[in-house]
């Protein structure tokens, strides 16, 4: 990856895999995060 903005984006439109592995974190980690974080 290029980057963690656009760089990330372009990734994990090139392998699917990796979109459905970020979704599976995200839903992990934001309730640890609360309202701190937007993404």
């Amino acid at each position: 990856m290029t980057d963690a903005g656009a760089g990330f984006i372009a990734h994990i439109d090139e392998y699917p895999g990796c979109e459905n592995e970020f979704r599976d974190w995200r839903s992990m980690v934001a309730s640890d995060i609360g309202g701190e974080w937007g993404g």
